[in-house]
């Protein structure tokens, strides 16, 4: 009888365990993919809602980021250049710490150039500081893997970054 009890008890912990992963799970994959859509849409206020903190001080707070990302936008415009698909994938790595939850999922990308397609697989690294209730990501194609770490410290020597793929066609 108290073997049963101690299954019963242990069932029900992995499946609490396992409701509360899928829950991360979902939030990453949803409001990394609210960030994509931002971008593929020219949504920078949203953009930037789930940029890391640390990135828009770097770029000189959040007006001045909105506006260095409008300019951006109005000079890949200029230049024929437009977003045709953005995407996440699911997670390939991912790790809880005492105050973080950090993870890194692959964004695909496809982008018109003239009568020529460009398309990469770069990698975001996603941050959680309230137990996946609110994303942060940084596309570490953005920049070295030396001056990513530098401009958030926190992100686990656990969490390994991986090359950006890319093709012409």
């Amino acid at each position: 009888m108290g073997k049963k009890i101690i299954f019963s008890i242990l069932l029900l912990l992995s499946f609490g365990f396992s409701a509360k992963a899928q829950e991360y799970l979902d939030s990453i994959k949803s409001q990394s993919t609210q960030m994509v859509n931002a971008f593929s849409k020219g949504d920078y206020g949203k953009l930037l809602e789930f940029t890391h903190p640390s990135i828009i001080k770097i770029m000189g707070g959040k007006e001045t980021a909105t506006k260095l990302l409008d300019t951006a936008l109005h000079q890949l415009k200029e230049s024929g250049i437009a977003v045709e698909e953005a995407k996440v994938g699911d997670i390939i790595q991912s790790l809880k710490s005492n105050d973080t939850i950090q993870c890194m999922l692959p964004q695909y990308l496809k982008m018109k150039m003239g009568d020529k397609f460009y398309s990469s697989k770069n990698y975001l690294f996603g941050i959680s500081y309230n137990n996946g209730k609110r994303w942060y990501f940084i596309d570490t194609n953005g920049g070295t893997e030396e001056s990513i770490r530098k401009m958030i410290p926190e992100i686990s020597k656990e969490i390994v970054f991986l090359e950006a793929e890319k093709s012409f066609n």
